[in-house]
């Protein structure tokens, strides 16, 4: 939202600005310990993504706001804000076509494993790009990371495409959102943080 405002003021204004990629990472945070922080952590980040949205339609595809509004909020409406309703919508039609024996299942079985070897292929060329310049993780990491990518597609996608849906859910129905516990175990002895309650509204 703080990076939306300022793109749009500095577009209103008519002032020159660039956001840069800085590719190593400056800071770090740690990942969901549990299924349930997990979600906590998705369901928010939906609603997020929802109430930005709803909050800067009118920058979609105008001109006035050049590559914010033609190239960057197209593509994240795209495949970032409508790909959980594609893809929900996708198994509804293709549970639809078993139960209506519409499947030609030869090719429907070649299709799914070309797009499942497809996933994996690109999860694998990211890490050892990953590695081959940074060279970050142990050769354990780096085995465990390969044999998690082909579970991604199977456990881990799925539970993100339910609870992006659920944060959507949530914000139209203007159901109020607890921030909760988030656990930190750090490197060394296990932390929590404070909890902290948010409406999750932007102001």
């Amino acid at each position: 939202d703080m990076l939306m405002r300022i793109s749009k003021y500095m577009c209103d204004t008519k002032q020159e600005y660039a956001v840069r990629y800085i590719p190593q990472s400056l800071c770090w945070t740690e990942g969901p310990e549990t299924l349930k922080i997990f979600k906590r952590q998705r369901v928010r980040w939906g609603r997020g993504l929802y109430q930005i949205f709803s909050t800067y339609y009118k920058l979609l595809f105008n001109p006035k706001y050049k590559t914010l509004g033609m190239i960057v909020l197209p593509y994240n409406f795209i495949f970032e804000f409508c790909a959980p309703f594609i893809e929900f919508l996708g198994i509804i039609c293709y549970i639809y076509l078993i139960a209506s024996h519409l499947v030609n299942w030869p090719f429907a079985i070649i299709l799914l494993l070309f797009v499942y070897s497809f996933s994996i292929l690109i999860t694998l060329l990211a890490i050892v790009w990953d590695q081959l310049i940074i060279r970050r993780y142990s050769l354990k990491e780096m085995i465990r990371l390969c044999l998690f990518a082909f579970l991604e597609p199977i456990l881990y996608h799925p539970l993100v495409v339910i609870f992006s849906l659920w944060g959507y859910g949530n914000q139209l129905l203007k159901i109020k959102s607890n921030w909760g516990h988030m656990e930190r175990k750090g490197f060394g002895n296990s932390t929590k943080m404070e909890p902290v309650t948010t409406h999750s509204t932007i102001v």
